[in-house]
């Protein structure tokens, strides 16, 4: 029955250890927001969403949905996997042949 306790205990303390990280990310600065946008096709992109469906007719909003989709669909790079590191403080290893007898 005490080991219950002591269980139930360490739970419960758990649960307001973390109740009260949550809330002290929530009452942290209430200014914190995004940040701030610095990628002029991502400011013309966040513009053309708040003109809704009048984007649809705007040129600067084609333009910028088309080089988003460019960037977007653009091949990666070519993988090029770093050289091989080789310690030449580590010894060779010996080899060592199988007991040619059968005996253990």
């Amino acid at each position: 029955m005490k080991t219950v306790r002591i269980v139930s205990l360490l739970f419960l303390a758990a649960l307001a250890i973390d109740a009260a990280r949550v809330a002290a990310q929530q009452t942290g600065s209430p200014a914190s927001g995004p940040p701030p946008v610095t990628d002029p096709l991502a400011k013309e992109l966040e513009r053309c969403k708040a003109l809704n469906e009048k984007a649809a007719s705007d040129p600067s909003c084609e333009d910028a949905y088309k080089n988003s989709r460019e960037r977007f669909f653009q091949p990666p790079p070519a993988y090029q996997s770093p050289p091989p590191h080789v310690d030449t403080n580590v010894p060779e290893p010996k080899l060592i042949k199988p007991d040619q007898t059968g005996s253990k």
